[in-house]
């Protein structure tokens, strides 16, 4: 079981900027999250519904899987709470990934994960978010080879409405390993443009034996 993972093209893509952007962003992240500023970390949406949740899961946790890491915000905390514990971030945006690079001791893959294989765009969503789906006017991308998903106890999602997508290519993955999961759909609007709907998602995770604790529009599972 593997996906294919889509690494963003460097051309028509002003790197340098972004990554500026992306240093300073995570730099102030970090100094937040050791400030244990919760005030904060929520007034910046950093801190959620779950967030509670989430360190008191990760602490007995030996493997997360930070799929849609963004800023580092989730892979900093479980760190934090968690110092043994092995990180894996992935995130598409080459700036914020090379920013998670330049600052965190953990593994980052600057790829996208779904369903199939081919060439996928990355569009964003606000200056430092990104999604594979959307209108079409993302960076071009390249192909890469199939990425085999490790081992992992916990895992977050926040992938902008490709939730689906990348659950859909994930069956044996969820249905073996069966993480502690945190799961974002906030973005729910979007999942209908790669196809699908709110209510296929919640299905399939329920046929890979999970149950859905809401937390607004996060879900524990």
């Amino acid at each position: 079981m593997g996906y294919l993972g889509k690494r963003i093209s460097k051309m028509d893509y002003n790197f340098a900027e972004n990554f500026d952007y992306c240093k300073e962003t995570v730099a102030e992240l970090i100094t937040r999250v050791d400030a244990d500023d919760r005030e904060w970390l929520a007034k910046h949406d950093h801190w959620e519904s779950f967030t509670d949740a989430f360190i008191e899961d990760v602490k007995t946790k030996h493997c997360f899987l930070d799929v849609g890491a963004g800023l580092g915000f989730y892979s900093l905390i479980a760190k934090k709470y968690n110092p043994d514990i092995e990180v894996i971030a992935v995130e598409a945006d080459p700036a914020r990934a090379a920013a998670l690079r330049y600052f965190l001791n953990v593994t980052v893959y600057d790829v996208a994960l779904g369903a199939d294989t081919g060439i996928t765009k990355v569009n964003k969503v606000q200056i430092c978010s990104s999604s594979i789906v959307g209108k079409d006017n993302g960076y071009p991308v390249i192909e890469l080879p199939l990425w085999v998903i490790p081992q992992a106890d916990i895992m977050k999602i926040d992938i902008e409405g490709a939730e689906l997508n990348l659950l859909k290519g994930a069956n044996e993955f969820f249905k073996n390993a069966h993480p502690r999961l945190y799961l974002e759909i906030h973005n729910s609007q979007r999942i209908p443009l790669i196809g699908g709907n709110i209510k296929d998602l919640e299905e399939l995770l329920k046929q890979y034996g999970y149950e859905l604790h809401f937390k607004e529009s996060r879900v524990i599972l």
